[in-house]
C-alpha cells in the first residue's frame, strides 16, 4: 500500500461526491492518458515539516462538467478560465483535506492549474509516491502525491540511486540510548529508509534497525547510520544487514510493494556495497 493512500482515496471521493455529487470508482490499475486527449491538471504544495505537492488530473470534458455544476451553467456555457478554476479548486479542496493528516506545521499554497495533451504534467524537483486512478462515468481521474526531493550529502549520497517504496511496517530505531519506535515509514531502498522527523538525533549516528512484518512475522535488521534528521524527516542508510534472511525479506517486501520488479532485482543483483552478516 502507497503512502497515505487509503486516506487520498477517502478525500478525494469525499470532495466529488459533496461538491459535484459524482462518484469515483478505484481503478486497480493504472491506465495511461488517451492518445491525443487534452486534460487540465491542478495542484497544490505543502511545505513545513513535510514538503511536496498533491496533483489532480482529468480531462478537459469532465472539468467542463465539473465547471457546470460549480458555477451553476449548463454544460455548453463554461469558460476556460471556469474549468481550470474548477479543477484547481477540486485539488485546493483535496489537499486541503489531506494536510490533516501530515506532519505539522503544515502550510499549504494556492492552487495552480495547467494543460496538457496526451500526457502527465511533472512538478520540478518532485518525485512521485502515491497514484491513484478513480473511473469517473468512464473518464480518467489521476490523483498523485509528490514529495519534495532532497539530496543526500556526503559518502551516503548513493542512497538516491535505487527503488523506494512505502510499506506499512513496523519501525524500530535504536541510536545510543534512544530507541524510536515509529509506523510511519516514509520510503524504503535497498540502501535506507526515511521516516518521519524525530527529534534529538544527531546525523551520522550508527544506529540499529528492526523492521517487522506483521504482528506474527518475520523481521528485517539492519545497522545503518543517520544521514539525515531535520524537519524533512530521518533518514538511515544501511551499511550491513544482519543474516542472508534479512536480505532476502528486505528484497521480497521491495518487490511487493514496487513497480518495477526486473529494475529492483538488478539492483539487488548488482550492488555491492551492502554487505550481509552471516
Amino acid at each position: 500500500m502507497s503512502y497515505l493512500e487509503q486516506e487520498i482515496i477517502q478525500v478525494t471521493r469525499t470532495v466529488w461526491e459533496t461538491v459535484l455529487g459524482l462518484e469515483l470508482d478505484r481503478l486497480e490499475t493504472h491506465p495511461v492518458v488517451r492518445d491525443g486527449e487534452r486534460t487540465i491538471a491542478g495542484s497544490v504544495r505543502f511545505s513545513g515539516a513535510w514538503n511536496g505537492a498533491l496533483a489532480l488530473q482529468c480531462p478537459r470534458s469532465l472539468a467542463r462538467r465539473a465547471a457546470a455544476t460549480m458555477f451553476g451553467v449548463s454544460l455548453t456555457e463554461p469558460a476556460q478560465s471556469e474549468m481550470q478554476d474548477a479543477v484547481g479548486e477540486l485539488a485546493n479542496m483535496t489537499g486541503g483535506n489531506l494536510k490533516s493528516v501530515l506532519p505539522e506545521p503544515c502550510r499549504l499554497s494556492l492552487p495552480s492549474v495547467v494543460e496538457a495533451i496526451d500526457s502527465v504534467p511533472l512538478i520540478a524537483g518532485m518525485e512521485l509516491i502515491t497514484e491513484i486512478a478513480f473511473d469517473c462515468g468512464g473518464e480518467l481521474v489521476l490523483v498523485r502525491l509528490l514529495r519534495e526531493e532532497t539530496k543526500v550529502e556526503g559518502p551516503h549520497k548513493e542512497i538516491r540511486e535505487f527503488t523506494r517504496v512505502h510499506a506499512e511496517v513496523g519501525v524500530e530505531v535504536i541510536v545510543g540510548a534512544q530507541v524510536i519506535c515509529t509506523g510511519h515509514l516514509v520510503n524504503l531502498s535497498l540502501n535506507g529508509m526515511l521516516l518521519l522527523p524525530v527529534r534529538g538525533v544527531e546525523i551520522g549516528s550508527p544506529c540499529q534497525v528492526t523492521l517487522v512484518l506483521g504482528s506474527d512475522g518475520p523481521a528485517i535488521r539492519a545497522n545503518g547510520r543517520v544521514v539525515r534528521a531535520g524537519d524533512d524527516g530521518l533518514g538511515v542508510s544501511f551499511e550491513e544487514l544482519v543474516g542472508v534472511e534479512s536480505l532476502e525479506h528486505l528484497r521480497n517486501l521491495i518487490r511487493y510493494n514496487g513497480t518495477d520488479v526486473r529494475r529492483i532485482d538488478g539492483e539487488f543483483e548488482c550492488h555491492l556495497g551492502l554487505r550481509s552478516e552471516p
